[in-house]
């Protein structure tokens, strides 16, 4: 099938949601009308990229922020060592820069990227609107955290050297993203969008497939538009910006199976499906869970940690015709 193209009926993903439902016993999912797993995402429209941040504070429910810190993955050195090649490379850190050079952290949560690259900037401000994940931000000699909104970033006009968004870009309205970070970035500035789809287990097919499963049981509740960040954002239209280089680092996480439902645990698409099922249980989670057990077991004994597979990304943007040669 084509991507852009709705699924026909009766196709495997239909079989597959159909399966894990009947397997995981729940109940039916909760359906949102005229939501695609695929789409297309050759151009903008409203419904790709309508705002996506739901009402409230939708990262920082009880012990969501924590868990963020405690359990999400670490960005590669490998990767972030590229990154401050390209941006070091396209003059971004230039300190004689009037003001310093700033790094602006959009939809920073606990910090992750921003942690990594304040040390080669004068200035680093990391921005997000939910106070629960700034408490648990990491802290900095020359960091400064904002609680705002992703969209109106209150920041003055062509502040900024470089902007950052890590696993944050599909929860926004892209256009209206894109506009707010022009207006923030110098001249010579550079916009990098950082994520990593969703992981797998491929060398444990057991595991894999309860992953599988799992994920598919979730695909209704998400209060964002997922698809692009597994997709990696291929074919989105960055217009006033245009890509000159992507980076991307695999990497394998041995991780216990507690550490494992801790990072799924942080997924607002899990604690949105939580609040519409609060009588299930065991929940989805607590089942996955249990079907990773049984899966190490069946490896054999003293087999303690599952081989999760990540895949990194990390995308360079910026203005087109701006004389600098790619790199």
């Amino acid at each position: 099938f084509l991507i852009g193209q709705p699924l026909p009926s009766g196709c495997m993903r239909s079989a597959v949601r159909e399966f894990s439902t009947r397997r995981l016993q729940l109940p039916k999912p909760v359906r949102r009308q005229g939501r695609r797993f695929f789409m297309n995402i050759s151009k903008h429209s409203p419904a790709l990229n309508r705002p996506m941040i739901a009402k409230g504070d939708p990262f920082g429910r009880p012990a969501q922020a924590e868990g963020y810190s405690a359990f999400r993955p670490n960005y590669p050195d490998a990767l972030m060592a590229g990154v401050e090649v390209i941006l070091r490379a396209q003059g971004c850190m230039d300190s004689r820069a009037k003001d310093g050079s700033m790094l602006v952290d959009i939809c920073t949560g606990s910090g992750q990227v921003l942690r990594k690259l304040a040390r080669y900037f004068d200035h680093a401000k990391g921005v997000d609107q939910s106070a629960a994940q700034l408490t648990n931000a990491t802290k900095g000699s020359n960091v400064e955290y904002l609680q705002a909104d992703a969209l109106s970033v209150p920041l003055p006009d062509g502040s900024a050297s470089v902007v950052t968004c890590a696993q944050a870009m599909h929860w926004l309205d892209i256009p209206s993203f894109l506009r707010g970070v022009d207006r923030l970035l110098r001249p010579e500035g550079v916009l990098v969008v950082l994520g990593y789809p969703r992981s797998h287990i491929p060398k444990m097919p057991q595991a894999d497939a309860a992953m599988i499963e799992w994920y598919a049981s979730l695909d209704d509740v998400w209060d964002c538009d997922r698809a692009l960040l597994d997709m990696e954002f291929a074919g989105t239209d960055y217009t006033p910006f245009v890509q000159f280089s992507k980076q991307k680092v695999e990497e394998t996480h041995m991780m216990s199976v507690e550490h494992l439902v801790g990072y799924l645990d942080t997924w607002s698409s899990f604690r949105t499906w939580k609040e519409h099922h609060p009588d299930v249980n065991p929940d989805t989670l607590q089942v996955l869970s249990a079907r990773l057990q049984a899966a190490l077991a069946a490896e054999g004994e003293g087999r303690t940690l599952l081989p999760v597979e990540f895949s990194f990304f990390a995308i360079f943007l910026r203005r087109p015709g701006d004389g600098r040669a790619s790199k």
